[in-house]
């Protein structure tokens, strides 16, 4: 009896335990702000600091002053040939003009692994548009990116760019030091451990009645 208690426990602890179920974390091997200013549609300035300071994170639109995209680069030679999925995620900040509403729009592109004014006009593909971003921030986003990761096959630099397409003036801010690929498990594998984890509650529960009723 003592050993059936014990292979239970030591199986559920597997079933349930965080490092079969945690999400990998790939961080970007570039993390920078462009800023155009004047705006004349070509990048004049840079930021590859992520730290707060300057105007990393910033995403600013129609401003007399200039306008501002957030951009990182993935290294995909680093991305863990054991994923099966791949989601971007990232979460906007707490600062940022309270009114209006802002559009944020996140593209895809391929990238170089190193910070250039020339990003800001490297052809780029959407990956989603969000309406709805707000000054009070806090708020965190995943974007299913599985196939866009799977077409570097190992190699290369996947890009993202981050900005505001509002038509009037505005801003917002990133958390630009959250935004990570992550991998998440896939639902058959949860879906595998509860089934597992039933089969041997219902063992467990069993054994322990047979050895009142003998």
């Amino acid at each position: 009896m003592k050993s059936i208690t014990a292979t239970i426990l030591i199986s559920v602890l597997i079933v349930t335990s965080p490092t079969v179920f945690a999400q990998g974390t790939l961080s970007p091997i570039a993390n920078f702000t462009l800023r155009d200013d004047p705006v004349d549609g070509a990048a004049d300035l840079f930021d590859a600091t992520p730290n707060g300071s300057g105007f990393d994170g910033y995403l600013t639109i129609n401003s007399a002053f200039g306008e501002d995209r957030h951009y990182v680069e993935f290294s995909m030679s680093l991305l863990p040939g054991s994923w099966t999925s791949a989601a971007l995620t990232f979460s906007t900040a707490f600062i940022g003009s309270g009114f209006p509403p802002s559009t944020l729009r996140v593209s895809s592109y391929n990238g170089n692994g190193a910070v250039n004014l020339s990003d800001w006009t490297v052809a780029t593909t959407t990956v989603a548009t969000i309406p709805g971003i707000t000054r009070d921030g806090g708020r965190s986003f995943t974007l299913d990116v599985t196939s866009l990761t799977s077409e570097f096959g190992g190699s290369g630099f996947l890009g993202f760019r981050f900005e505001l397409i509002d038509s009037q003036l505005n801003q917002k801010a990133l958390d630009a030091s959250s935004i990570v690929l992550t991998e998440a498990p896939e639902p058959s594998s949860a879906m595998f451990g509860m089934v597992a984890f039933g089969v041997l509650l219902v063992s467990y529960r069993r054994a322990f009645a047979g050895r009142y009723e003998g």
